[in-house]
Order: structure tokens, then C-alpha cells, then sequence
């Protein structure tokens, strides 16, 4: 029986335990994390340099920075779109003398025409509107087309004054603040305590914030990219499985790749 802790080594297919010997818990994982270092080429028997794995790490940060970025600069079109819906549907129905059934009727014919995208209902199509009569100005230069869509309907449901809604909605971009957190100040009516809102506002959202983790878990922004669940979750699962084979390529002989729906069989 092996009583140490080991590391892995294929042999035939199977992994295996290797005994490191004696020696203290930490000294164990001392070695295991130098043997890991030198076997992470093992075809090639290259010995990584010092520092590699602090290389990895500062790409991974480049890569997820990016990502973070692009998707902000996604909800922020989105939000530009939204405006832009309201705005069209506000000038035309004032000049028309069109009511909420019109209003409905459009809502129907857009989820018909987007069906993956389930921002179209009346009640969504109604905040567009009075987002665009709030903001009559183009809405991509104001704070607030930082924010998820969530966060901007608190806005407009809690606050009535155009003042009141940019402090809040500049202070939620600066603050990174969750929707949760946002609603807590409104309460708190941090508008008399801290002035009013900066006309030359130019602050971003911080990336690691609570208001950009729910800008990446957004529904809507989602729904935006026309991807639905399903494709979502097959393009993940081929992702992995490449990911997978090339793993499996890079241990050598007695390592293969079944398939990726193989059922397992037990003894």
C-alpha cells in the first residue's frame, strides 16, 4: 500500500501512484511542485525557466481583461440600441396619437422577429421610451450606458429627478456598485449628502466590480449576442472536448480519445 502522497504518472492508460518517500507534509509538496515544473514537457524534456508560470498568469490576466472590456463595450451598445427603440417608438407615437395597444402589438411582431431576444415585451419597450424621453441626448456619452439594463430600470423606477438619476448612475459606474448596493443608497438618499452629479463626467466602470460581474451574467447582453442557450452550451462543449484531445495528444503512448459521448462501463 502506498501511504504518501504521489504524484501521477500514466502507465498503460491507467494512472497510477508514485511514493515520494519520507519527509514532512510540506517538504512532499515542495517536491511535488518541483517534479510538476519539470515534467510539464515530458516528450520534449524541456526544463522550464524560472518564472514561466508568473508569464502564464500575466497572460491569463491580459485575456480575461479583454474579455471583460468587450463585453462591457457590448452592454454599452446594447443600451445605445435600447435608447434608440425608444426613441423611435416615442417620436412616432406622439406624432401619430398611437396607444399602449400599438405599443403591445409592436412587442409581439419584435419577439417574433428576435425570438432569442427577451427584451421586446411591452413593459421593456416602455422603459426604452422613457429612457429616451429622460436622456433625450445620445445616450452613449452619459454614465448610465455603462450599466446593466437592471440597474437603469431601478433607476427610472426609484428616482424622478433628471439630477437625482445621473448621481446615482454616475456613482454606481464609479463605485461598481451592484444593483443591490444601488438600491440601498437610493434609500439612503446619498444625493443630499454628496452633491450634485459632475457635468464632465469620464470614469469607467471598474473591472473588478460587483456591476461588472452582473454585466457579464446579464440575461439581456446575452440574449444581444443572438447566441441562445443551446448554442451556447454546444459551442462550450466542443471547446472542451478540443481542449480535451490536445491534453490527451501531449501525454504520449497509452492515452487515446474515445469519443465524446462514450458511456462509462463499470466493474
Amino acid at each position: 500500500m502506498v501511504n504518501d502522497v504521489g504524484r501521477l504518472r500514466p502507465f498503460g492508460g491507467k494512472v497510477l501512484m508514485s511514493g515520494l518517500g519520507g519527509g514532512s507534509l510540506c517538504e512532499r509538496a515542495d517536491h511535488a511542485e518541483r517534479t510538476r515544473e519539470a515534467d510539464a514537457h515530458p516528450r520534449t524534456g524541456v526544463e522550464l525557466p524560472p518564472g514561466f508560470f508568473e508569464l502564464v498568469d500575466d497572460l491569463k490576466a491580459i485575456v480575461t481583461q479583454a474579455s471583460v472590456r468587450a463585453q462591457l463595450k457590448v452592454n454599452t451598445e446594447m443600451i445605445k440600441m435600447y435608447w434608440e427603440i425608444g426613441r423611435t417608438i416615442l417620436d412616432r407615437t406622439e406624432r401619430e396619437k398611437w396607444g399602449s395597444k400599438v405599443l403591445e402589438r409592436v412587442a409581439t411582431e419584435l419577439r417574433t422577429a428576435f425570438p432569442n431576444q427577451r427584451s421586446f415585451g411591452a413593459r421593456n419597450l416602455k422603459y426604452m421610451q422613457q429612457m429616451a424621453r429622460t436622456w433625450p441626448e445620445q445616450i452613449g456619452q452619459q454614465a448610465v450606458a455603462q450599466l446593466p439594463w437592471g440597474h437603469i430600470t431601478l433607476l427610472m423606477g426609484r428616482c424622478k429627478a433628471r439630477p437625482e438619476l445621473d448621481f446615482y448612475a454616475q456613482q454606481a459606474v464609479r463605485q461598481g456598485w451592484s444593483r443591490v448596493m444601488l438600491d440601498h443608497w437610493i434609500d439612503a438618499q446619498l444625493h443630499l449628502t454628496q452633491g450634485a452629479a459632475l457635468n464632465n463626467f469620464d470614469a469607467t466602470v471598474p473591472e473588478d466590480s460587483d456591476a461588472v460581474n452582473e454585466v457579464v451574467k446579464d440575461p439581456y447582453r446575452v440574449d444581444f449576442t443572438r447566441l441562445s442557450g443551446k448554442v451556447a452550451e454546444r459551442d462550450l462543449e466542443d471547446a472542451l472536448v478540443q481542449q480535451l484531445v490536445r491534453f490527451l495528444t501531449e501525454l504520449g503512448v497509452g492515452f487515446a480519445f474515445v469519443g465524446a459521448a462514450v458511456p462509462h462501463q463499470g466493474r
